[in-house]
């Protein structure tokens, strides 16, 4: 006996049944945000060697100042253009 209920049989779809709708737009959309998630998942590994390289810096005895400024505001820089090229 059924309480009213209709049995519903679903279908597994194949991921090429999921990508055969896509039109262009829908595939450069797919492209940008590969693209995005691979920008923002090398990110973290750029972080790490740089945070090593201003750790590096500090730890040398440099006897010139100047030198010292100069490799921390190439750093610097070099963390801005990340945060940049993660946020974009």
């Amino acid at each position: 006996m059924t309480d009213g209920k209709k049995e519903v049989h679903q279908r597994v779809a194949k991921i090429s049944d999921l990508f055969s709708t896509a039109d262009l737009y829908d595939c450069i959309l797919m492209i940008i945000g590969a693209i995005g998630s691979i920008v923002t998942g090398a990110c973290l590994p750029c972080f790490c060697i740089l945070f090593g390289k201003i750790i590096d810096t500090l730890n040398v005895d440099n006897s010139s100042e100047n030198k010292l400024e100069n490799v921390i505001d190439l750093v610097n820089l070099l963390f801005l253009i990340i945060i940049f090229g993660d946020i974009l």
